[in-house]
């Protein structure tokens, strides 16, 4: 379902146009918004399945410490991602900084769902 989602949005992003619309970025943005939250619902359902079949085999667990080898840009991701989320939460109007502006919508959420779909993809090759 992961790797469905991401292929969906390499395909359906940069062609979706729609000519009656005001903007068209901000309906990209509408799209790959509701992707994310679909790969968002699908890694869940993954990570649920996976520690319920940890917890069946009761075999050796791996350290937290040794999946960092196997993704070396996690602490980049989470460094990048926290400084956004704290300037949006320290900001002068953080809804906004959230959300952005009614006519572009490319905010924080937009830039989130793009690092989503980057660990997802680099997390699950």
């Amino acid at each position: 379902m992961m790797e469905a989602t991401w292929l969906a949005v390499v395909i359906s992003v940069p062609l979706y146009l729609n000519i009656w619309g005001d903007s068209i970025q901000a309906e990209k943005d509408y799209l790959l918004r509701s992707f994310a939250l679909i790969l968002l619902a699908a890694w869940v359902a993954k990570l649920f399945c996976l520690a319920g079949l940890r917890i069946e085999s009761h075999g050796r667990e791996k350290a937290f410490g040794s999946s960092l080898h196997e993704m070396p840009l996690i602490i980049p991701i989470i460094a990048l991602a926290s400084v956004w989320l704290l300037s949006t939460a320290l900001g002068l109007s953080p809804w906004l900084s959230f959300w952005g502006v009614w006519f572009r919508r490319d905010r924080i959420c937009t830039s989130l769902s793009c690092l989503l779909f980057f660990a997802a993809r680099a997390r699950n090759p």
